[in-house]
């Protein structure tokens, strides 16, 4: 079975024979020339804008929206102000840059706006999607690990972005990505069970998920976390697909489990969840379309997941709002 994953689409050719030779400001200076190892095959530089919170620089285009590009001369004058720009490699004949801004930096050239890539990652093109992942999972990173945790020490990005060195001690780290489980439970009546977590407002609700412990497989992961969330006990775990989640670094692999006995009922821990429910295709659609059900933003894989339970695309519930909308 096969899954429709937004983020996990397209390519990027990360040009790993050459990220150590590679310097991002250079290249935003100086053009292709400056890409030691791949001369000849790159003709331009793109420069992506991207946020550690996962937004994403987008302008329409004729066929939907697509990444926006900053001016290399506008690139140079934010990475003077301090603003850390990453390699990301390459897509064709152009190599791909990420610049990292402020969420109150605005456009100061061309046609983009902000948007929040959770929300608008199934719009973008293949190749636009990979990057737009790729981008925010470095951006958050970066943002969050500034310090060595062997010595304290503040540590300097290495590899155009993809590692880090430590100042004090010299020890190398690498970007951090955490397994984590989602997993769509289908009762013996062939509904599908939705929660509502107590940290989300309004009424949006998703499929169980969390993260894989340390020492712990996926699959019993699984079990543990339907067990621990809504008190149901799954069989027949089926392995669906994943897709990188970076918001800020997790890799989310999809799964469906059926409950054991018919009559499941489910019944939240009260902390973490507020509320489950199972629903047949009928009353889904009636509760979205109703207002009193907000479903999977998506581009998640728990609305891929979903949306191959239901048979299609889910119906628009009332008033959604823009998906290219500033966060």
């Amino acid at each position: 079975m096969r899954c429709d994953l937004p983020l996990a689409r397209g390519g990027v050719d990360p040009l790993v024979p050459v990220r150590e030779s590679v310097d991002p400001v250079r290249l935003v200076r100086e053009g292709p020339s400056a890409l030691t190892g791949a001369a000849g095959r790159i003709g331009a530089v793109r420069v992506l804008p991207v946020t550690a919170r996962g937004w994403v620089g987008v302008e329409r285009g004729g066929e939907g929206p697509r990444l926006a590009s900053i001016p290399l001369a506008e690139a140079e004058r934010l990475i003077g102000v301090g603003r850390p720009v990453l390699f990301l490699g390459a897509t064709g004949d152009a190599a791909r840059l990420a610049l990292v801004l402020d969420a109150d930096d605005e456009p100061r050239s061309g046609p983009w706006r902000w948007a929040a890539l959770r929300w608008c990652g199934h719009l973008l093109g293949d190749d636009d999607a990979a990057l737009a992942a790729a981008a925010a999972a470095l951006a958050a990173w970066h943002d969050s690990f500034r310090y060595c945790p062997r010595c304290a020490a503040p540590v300097e990005p290495r590899a155009g972005g993809w590692s880090t060195a430590c100042t004090g001690c010299g020890a190398v780290e690498f970007p951090r990505h955490d397994p984590a489980i989602i997993v769509l439970v289908v009762d013996g009546r062939d509904r599908a069970l939705l929660a509502h977590n107590t940290a989300w407002s309004g009424s949006f609700a998703s499929a169980i998920a969390g993260f894989v412990e340390a020492g712990e497989s996926p699959d019993r992961a699984v079990a543990r976390e339907v067990r621990e969330e809504v008190g149901l006990e799954v069989r027949d775990v089926e392995y669906l697909g994943s897709q990188p989640w970076p918001f800020p670094r997790s890799q989310m692999l999809g799964y469906r489990a059926r409950t054991v006995g018919a009559e499941a009922v489910p019944v939240p821990d009260g902390q973490e969840i507020e509320w489950a429910r199972f629903y047949s295709r009928e009353d889904l659609a009636e509760e979205i379309r109703g207002g009193r059900l907000e479903p999977p933003g998506r581009a998640s894989i728990a609305s891929a997941m979903l949306r191959d339970w239901y048979g299609g695309e889910l119906p628009e519930p009332p008033g959604a709002p823009d998906p290219l909308r500033r966060p």
